[in-house]
């Protein structure tokens, strides 16, 4: 967490129960710059999150060396900065719009909660997350909208 002065931006991450990393920009002035930093570190999440889809090897057909099957879990990717408040900013990273029960199965390995079934989990929106907090950490500090 990076804090700062009230003429500043504090960042705040949290992961929920499902993954999806919650990081939300606060402070009054450059509120342009917190929506760039926000899309570029959305931007670096989807391509990491894209990239593991595409590289992690199939648990179910052995010598499949992705998880694409219909494109539907890697078209479903994305992100989007949200402003619930006036002056806070939240972008969500992971599965946008579409989200099935399935993509969280691979993601965690652990379909339906059994262990009859198990599979190696992708840890997709984890590591997902960490971009998108590592990037949005990086873009405050290159934008300058860290109090001193």
């Amino acid at each position: 967490m990076a804090k700062s002065s009230k003429r500043g931006v504090t960042v705040v991450s949290n992961r929920k129960s499902t993954g999806r990393g919650v990081l939300s920009g606060f402070g009054a002035g450059g509120q342009d710059k917190i929506v760039r930093v926000l899309n570029d570190a959305g931007e670096a999440s989807v391509q990491t999150m894209q990239n593991v889809i595409a590289t992690t090897p199939s648990a179910l057909v052995e010598g499949k060396p992705n998880r694409i099957w219909s494109g539907k879990m890697i078209n479903s990717v994305g992100y989007r900065v949200l402003n619930p408040a006036r002056g806070k900013y939240r972008l969500q990273t992971g599965w946008i719009g579409t989200e099935e029960d399935y993509f969280l199965w691979q993601d965690s390995g652990e379909p339906q909660n059994s262990r009859e079934w198990p599979i190696k989990g992708m840890m997709m929106l984890f590591q997902g997350y960490v971009v998108a907090r590592d990037e949005v950490r990086r873009g405050i500090e290159r934008a300058k909208l860290l109090g001193k």
